[in-house]
């Protein structure tokens, strides 16, 4: 059967579903990209706090290879996530990245501590970048984008949203 953008959107207000989020980071060398969320974000709970991956939803441009997957199908939900992951960085922050910018998939991420995270689970990638990339600010729920070392991410984490500073003590173990 065809997905309509409602029946996406029915796990937005039922806790017993989760919606599968891409969670992109991108890295340049030893500096990380971060960016402090508007204090008008649609997502209340992270307005004003600073994340360290571009997050996104499926959406109807990506309909089309929800209706081919099978629930068994690992490597189209895969394939689902890059898509979404790459199409999400485009829109937000404007980087392109061409059919050659594979991520390394690290894992899931599913914190049910708050409101964002018992609504959503996260398909955690990494985007290894050769040259630093140029940030242009799209996404009006993107505040102020940099790069930083991963000293300066963990000395400010607990300005951070709650996948974000997950994924920094991960990376405080230098396992990412």
């Amino acid at each position: 059967p065809t997905r309509r953008s409602s029946d996406l959107r029915l796990a937005e207000d039922d806790l017993n579903l989760k919606q599968m989020v891409s969670y992109s980071i991108i890295r340049f060398g030893v500096f990380f990209l971060t960016y402090k969320r508007a204090r008008d974000s649609d997502e209340v709970g992270l307005r004003g706090k600073y994340s360290l991956g571009i997050s996104g939803h499926a959406n109807k441009s990506d309909e089309e290879t929800l209706d081919k997957l099978a629930s068994t199908q690992i490597t189209g939900i895969r394939a689902l996530a890059l898509r979404c992951a790459k199409r999400e960085i485009e829109e937000e922050i404007g980087i392109r990245l061409g059919g050659s910018s594979t991520p390394r998939f690290v894992g899931l991420i599913n914190d049910d501590s708050d409101n964002v995270g018992r609504k959503h689970f996260g398909i955690v990638m990494v985007f290894d970048s050769l040259a630093e990339p140029h940030v242009r600010k799209i996404e009006r729920s993107i505040g102020k984008a940099n790069f930083c070392d991963i000293y300066t991410l963990i000395r400010h984490r607990r300005k951070f949203e709650r996948w974000s500073q997950i994924i920094l003590r991960i990376l405080s173990c230098g396992t990412l």
